[in-house]
């Protein structure tokens, strides 16, 4: 029985210290967005501290760069009034794509979205709700650095538009003057300076040319001002979306506004 004893002790002892070495030997998950704040080995995000209303909220996205020539991945957990510390073990693990992971980080190149699905979850939950906050570990490969968050939220309701009766115009006749700006032959000149023009319809701020603004595109000019990744002669040009002739992080702080819907982008047509 003694032997048996010491047998177990030893087992549990070299376990233990197969688990620090995991530890120490684990790479740094990092921020470089106030949002996101950094917790040991964890970062984590507050839906209560940054105005948003937690049952409302469908799904909370971390983008982040890391050098992806060894796989990564981690586990995700939930703090809040429903209950307290929400871990689920092989349920919230997370992965490179690959990894066969219950939740996959979507990207390549070093730029990954890791999203956690939050639709319903506090749907069997009748208190109030104070506090919540989401926290991603790092588990295994190199490090990783954050540098966007994204919450998607429940559509709000539109209400219907009503069809109401309007008054039929009234043809009168209007005496017409020619101006400068009409040339001979009766067409319009129209070389002066054009109106603001919306930023998505000239490409400015759709840095990897997929038609869309998002937080893709936010993580390209993080990684690009960092020196993760630099971007090409084109990329650097959508990225400049303040038209100063840079790329920095006042771009990046312009697109990050844009995709949450702080303050959309615009710019003067060419």
């Amino acid at each position: 029985m003694k032997n048996s004893k010491i047998v177990a002790a030893m087992a549990a002892a070299s376990m233990a210290v197969s688990m620090l070495s995991m530890v120490t030997a684990s790479a740094d998950i990092t921020s470089d967005i106030d949002e996101v704040k950094v917790d040991g080995k964890s970062v984590f995000f507050s839906l209560t501290d940054n105005g948003y209303d937690p049952a409302e909220v469908k799904s909370v996205s971390f983008t982040f760069s890391v050098d992806d020539t060894d796989g990564f991945g981690g586990g995700i957990m939930f703090q809040s009034d429903k209950n307290n510390w929400d871990q689920r073990d092989g349920v919230w693990d997370w992965g490179n794509p690959g990894a066969d992971k219950p939740i996959t980080a979507e990207g390549e190149d070093g730029e990954y979205t890791l999203t956690f699905d939050l639709e319903g979850y506090f749907d069997d939950f009748d208190g109030d709700i104070t506090w919540a906050q989401v926290y991603v570990q790092q588990w295994w490969g190199n490090n990783i650095t954050v540098t966007a968050v994204d919450v998607a939220t429940a559509d709000a309701p539109v209400d219907e538009p009503v069809d109401e009766p309007v008054d039929e115009p009234v043809d009168e006749p209007v005496d017409v003057v020619p101006t400068d700006a009409e040339t001979t032959d009766g067409e319009t000149d129209t070389t002066g300076d054009q109106d603001t023009t919306d930023a998505e319809t000239t490409g400015v701020g759709d840095v990897n040319g997929d038609g869309k603004i998002n937080v893709t595109d936010v993580s390209k000019v993080a990684a690009h001002v960092k020196g993760v990744k630099a971007l090409t002669t084109d990329e650097q040009d959508r990225a400049d979306v303040n038209g100063d002739g840079k790329v920095n992080v006042t771009d990046v702080s312009l697109l990050a506004a844009h995709v949450k819907n702080v303050k959309k982008l615009a710019v003067k047509a060419n």
